[in-house]
């Protein structure tokens, strides 16, 4: 599934969210919050400005009904372990537990409107 988010927000909002390098250590770096749900950035391409930011929604410990385990306890074997790495593992956001979905969903810039032109000095001579 992929999501369109307004232009002006998307980079800024989600680039300095990145977390897959501290989820093997129990946490991210922030949440993401769209439609009333938190979300973990796991993956970003960029070419020329971020394209598209990979995420998967981090439900509260407290609302998770599924097994629970850390990063390194996954086993990967399969291309479907490889695609559900993060369902179910624990982190930490500022002090709260949450679980990984392992979900996967996609954020993308809405590029149907132009970009406003930065601002520029003029040249006088």
């Amino acid at each position: 599934m992929t999501i369109t988010l307004p232009l002006s927000q998307f980079e800024r909002k989600l680039a300095g969210l990145y977390s897959a390098d501290v989820i093997p250590d129990g946490k991210v770096r922030g949440l993401f919050t769209y439609s009333g749900k938190n979300f973990v950035i796991t993956g970003l391409f960029w070419s020329d400005g971020l394209q598209v930011a990979n995420a998967t929604e981090a439900v509260p410990l407290k609302h998770w009904s599924g097994n629970v385990c850390c990063y390194h306890e996954k086993q990967i074997v399969t291309d479907e372990d490889r695609q559900r790495l993060y369902e179910g593992v624990k982190v930490k956001c500022k002090g709260e537990l949450f679980v990984l979905s392992g979900q996967r969903i996609e954020f993308s810039p809405d590029r149907s409107k132009p970009a406003a032109a930065q601002p520029t000095q003029m040249a006088l001579f």
